[in-house]
């Protein structure tokens, strides 16, 4: 089978021999014609140039072996086991990733609810510390006015004991108060007298006391018993 020298190779699929080129057509050379003495005699009937016939001759051949080489020449073929190789690594690849990218969402889900779970336990801590924080202040305002009760009722309890000191030392005052007038019947004997205090300082007598000799009322101007003080 002859090829054209403008067709180009045969394509040989992988893992497959290769198989011999069919041989190059070429068109037979045309016979250079010597030059011509003179015009041609006009062609009379069905007479035709002997160059003409054999140049389109030529071309005819050189066309059919164009159409005879494409059409002869085998289809290339396509490895089906090498396709169906590399479609089973794709799709192998393609489950892989699959399966890391489900992977990765599973792990971005337990970061999610650990991340959930730690807000909450700071949300917990947080309210605890609070009510920790109101109960302290709680107990310390408890706490103070505990401390000012207490004081108040140690002000009061003061305040009752001085009162019932000063009610119990009233009457006796008023004992003394009452009693006092009646000093003047164990006055000293008429023999000693002092007219005024610069006399019994004089005798030396000074202070002259409530049943000494020369005591009187008009030495004792406070009337505490005690005259010429």
């Amino acid at each position: 089978m002859t090829r054209s020298p403008w067709e180009p190779p045969p394509i040989t699929p992988p893992g497959q021999a290769a198989q011999p080129a069919p041989p190059v057509f070429a068109p037979p050379a045309i016979p250079a014609q010597p030059p011509s003495p003179g015009p041609a005699p006009p062609l009379v009937g069905n007479a035709r140039n002997p160059n003409l016939l054999i140049a389109a001759f030529s071309v005819g051949a050189f066309v059919v072996g164009i159409i005879t080489g494409v059409a002869a020449s085998p289809a290339p073929r396509v490895d089906t086991a090498a396709a169906e190789a590399a479609e089973a690594g794709l799709a192998a690849r393609q489950a892989d990733l699959d399966a890391k990218e489900a992977s990765l969402d599973s792990r971005a889900g337990e970061l999610d609810a650990r991340s959930a779970g730690l807000l909450e336990r700071e949300e917990a801590v947080a309210a605890a510390e609070a009510e920790a924080a109101r109960a302290a202040a709680e107990a310390e305002a408890a706490a103070k006015a505990a401390e000012e009760a207490a004081a108040a009722e140690a002000a009061a309890a003061a305040e009752a004991e001085a009162k019932a000191k000063a009610d119990a030392q009233a009457p006796a005052a008023q004992t003394q108060a009452t009693q006092a007038p009646a000093a003047p019947a164990t006055q000293a004997p008429a023999a000693t007298y002092y007219r005024n205090c610069d006399a019994a300082r004089a005798a030396g007598a000074a202070p002259v006391r409530r049943g000494d000799p020369g005591y009187g009322a008009h030495l004792d101007r406070d009337d505490d018993g005690v005259g010429c003080e």
